[in-house]
């Protein structure tokens, strides 16, 4: 018997199949379109962007382009945020990432030294 998949499960499905890809720090693919769409609108639904407030169509695909397109954003921002401070008369930049920040450690130790600092933190 052929079965055909309602349009929930396909969506449920495309949403797993994206989410283990994020998780398995696979790189992100044209199909997962289908998986990162729903998180897309979700987002914005949460920001308000949604009705007569939503977003151009246009901008959701340049968004989504930018998966594919940006190369060596995160170095640029990094620089021009050096470029900045320096101008401001700053003697240093620092930031905080998550340990299993696999790729932008990878960026960072390309850009700056880490000094073996580890952040502790209690929410009152």
């Amino acid at each position: 018997m052929l079965g055909i998949a309602s349009p929930a499960s396909l969506f449920v499905s495309s949403v797993e199949s994206l989410h283990a890809r994020l998780h398995s720090r696979s790189p992100i693919e044209r199909p997962d379109y289908a998986g990162w769409r729903p998180l897309w609108d979700g987002y914005n639904a949460f920001y308000g962007r949604v009705g007569e407030t939503a977003l151009a169509e246009s901008i959701t695909a340049a968004t989504w382009e930018r998966f594919f397109t940006a190369q060596g954003v995160g170095r640029k921002l990094i620089l021009a945020v050096y470029e900045a401070a320096r101008e401001a008369g700053c003697s240093r930049v620092y930031w905080q990432t998550h340990t299993s920040n696999d790729k932008g450690r990878a960026l960072y130790d390309k850009v700056a030294e880490h000094q073996g600092f580890i952040v502790y933190a209690h929410e009152l």
